[in-house]
């Protein structure tokens, strides 16, 4: 899969998910309730961007016919404290009622004394507990992508949703992933590290080389990659090849370091 999605793209995204959100926590009917909540899950699962977040933070497998059937009468759902377990709890407690059309009613139970302020309720107490996590996350891609003030940033995707590991250059995040990647940039960051440490360049720029290679390295497989360092460590290597020469190693891997990490 490639997607390459733009500031207004995402743009979009991130307003059609707060519409079908706010239609589901606005819900005060049973049977609208269960359909908004189907409308969703629907948007979740259709969304890349969305998806991966969930499948990232699905940690843990819960057998939800049980855990519904033997919550006690009249008793909330007791949510996990752990972020990606509650992540994960709900959104496969939601899964399981869309799927199986369970009576809302039922889920409601135990949140309020009426059926309409007991949906209110439910959402506001555990669907909005997912929305909230959900908008949290596209807004730190929002500033990832210097969303208010870049109008050329975007997001590139290649890979498998819920591989997807993003790194910013330029205006643009990149998610790259394939099922070794993330092995393949460690390899290549430390034979990197290693021709370097090789090479005749002076000691300055070797350290200083080495530096921001395993600081990028570090950034990217946190997913919390910062564009200052990304660029520093492209210019670096694009000076360290025109001294090192076209076809030596360190050339070469140099090179092969900037295009995994998308900022060559």
């Amino acid at each position: 899969m490639k997607i390459l999605i733009g500031k207004k793209e995402f743009k979009k995204i991130n307003a059609d998910f707060r519409r079908v959100s706010s239609d589901l926590l606005n819900s005060q009917d049973i049977d609208e309730a269960l359909r908004l909540l189907k409308i969703f899950l629907n948007y979740i699962d259709n969304q890349p961007l969305i998806k991966d977040f969930i499948l990232k933070n699905e940690v843990v497998t819960y057998d939800m016919k049980t855990v519904i059937n033997q919550r006690p009468y009249m008793e909330i759902f007791q949510l996990p404290l752990d972020k990606s377990e509650e992540i994960s709890y709900i959104y496969q407690l939601l899964k399981y009622v869309a799927q199986n059309n369970r009576d809302y009613r039922g889920l409601c139970d135990g949140y309020s004394d009426t059926y309409s302020s007991s949906v209110l309720k439910f959402n506001s107490m555990v669907t909005k507990r997912l929305y909230t996590s959900i908008a949290d996350y596209l807004g730190g891609i929002a500033i990832d992508m210097e969303y208010d003030q870049n109008s050329n940033s975007g997001i590139k995707i290649e890979g498998n949703v819920g591989q997807l590991n993003f790194a910013q250059t330029g205006g643009v995040v990149n998610a790259v992933q394939d099922n070794n990647s993330e092995m393949d940039l460690m390899r290549l960051s430390q034979e990197l590290v290693r021709l370097l440490k090789e090479s005749n360049l002076p000691e300055e720029e070797k350290e200083e080389a080495i530096d921001l290679v395993e600081t990028a390295t570090d950034q990217i497989e946190s997913q919390k990659p910062k564009r200052g360092i990304l660029k520093a460590t492209s210019e670096k290597l694009s000076y360290i090849n025109t001294i090192a020469g076209d076809g030596t190693s360190l050339a070469e891997h140099a090179k092969k370091f900037m295009d995994i990490l998308g900022i060559g």
